[in-house]
């Protein structure tokens, strides 16, 4: 793997950090990897060189709010955004940018990355032949709130940003300590091994980490749940889509996987038993059926 790191002017006098990755030898297309809340470069080493590996050039991006990339607060900790049309603004400049040579494209999206994606292919992807597919991994579509029922949730987020407080963070939310976490009670990982390079790498460079979610954060991503909705009702670019997650998510609502998929075409849908939220940092024999289903 040669990664080469740069920073991408964006819209805001922002900038978003960007790796390059060429293919092992002729390259068969380009993926795009767009990673989920609160991830960095780093994270996806592995992930990296198995689509190097496997011929394919690598442009990844981290996320504006996140990573080295700007900050929307002066407050690095907290998690605030507009609007995640900004987001989506910074993945059309990417492109533009980086993929615009590009012959065959593949987006492979986890989480949060998965919701952008899908946005950005709905309002943007008609305009690209180049773009093949895309791969959503354990997609964030609506948050597991319990044992707050959502309905309360939401009424508490509208509420919070009503009255000024988008700010502030949401409850149960708060600083992120690297530390403090323990392996046994973590959402994202069976694989201690992973989680262990995880830790390292933020206590190795503090100012990759993120902390909690403010209600701003969360009103904004509402706005945007909506926007997705709508542009699904009008119908999906005639592309391959694939859809995979946990059997069980403690992060993300995993009922949500299948009705993202049934309103797409061209889909094939994936659930994986015994994972945690994330596939491709999941303990080898998880990590290897995922690439089987990505390689098929």
């Amino acid at each position: 793997m040669n990664l080469t790191v740069q920073f991408l002017p964006c819209s805001y006098d922002g900038e978003m950090r960007i790796g390059k990755s060429p293919a092992d030898g002729p390259s068969q297309g380009t993926a795009l990897l767009l990673m989920g809340w609160g991830e960095w470069i780093e994270k996806y080493a592995d992930v990296i060189k198995q689509w190097n590996e496997r011929g394919y050039d690598v442009v990844i991006a981290e996320w504006r709010g996140q990573g080295l990339s700007s900050r929307f607060l002066v407050d690095r900790n907290k998690t605030w955004m507009p609007s995640f049309d900004i987001l989506i603004d910074d993945l059309e400049r990417l492109f533009r940018a980086e993929l615009m040579m590009a012959k065959k494209i593949i987006l492979c999206c986890h989480s949060m990355g998965a919701h952008i994606g899908l946005r950005w292919v709905l309002q943007c992807g008609r305009k690209y032949a180049s773009v093949k597919g895309i791969i959503l991994i354990s997609q964030l579509h609506k948050f597991n709130t319990s044992p707050v029922p959502p309905i309360t949730a939401h009424v508490l987020i509208h509420l919070a940003t009503w009255l000024g407080f988008d700010q502030a963070y949401a409850i149960g939310q708060h600083d992120f300590d690297q530390t403090s976490g323990r392996f046994e009670t973590n959402p994202l990982t069976s694989d201690e091994a992973n989680y262990r390079s995880m830790i390292g790498q933020l206590i190795e460079k503090p100012d990759l980490k993120v902390g909690g979610i403010t209600y701003g954060w969360l009103y904004a991503f509402l706005q945007s749940v909506k926007r997705l909705e709508q542009d699904l009702a009008r119908g999906a670019p005639r592309i391959s889509y694939m859809v995979m997650g946990p059997s069980v998510d403690l992060l993300v609502d995993s009922k949500c996987f299948s009705q993202i998929a049934s309103m797409l075409p061209n889909c094939t849908v994936h659930t994986l038993a015994g994972a945690k939220h994330e596939l491709l940092q999941e303990a080898p024999p998880l990590r290897a059926q995922t690439w089987q289903w990505i390689d098929e």
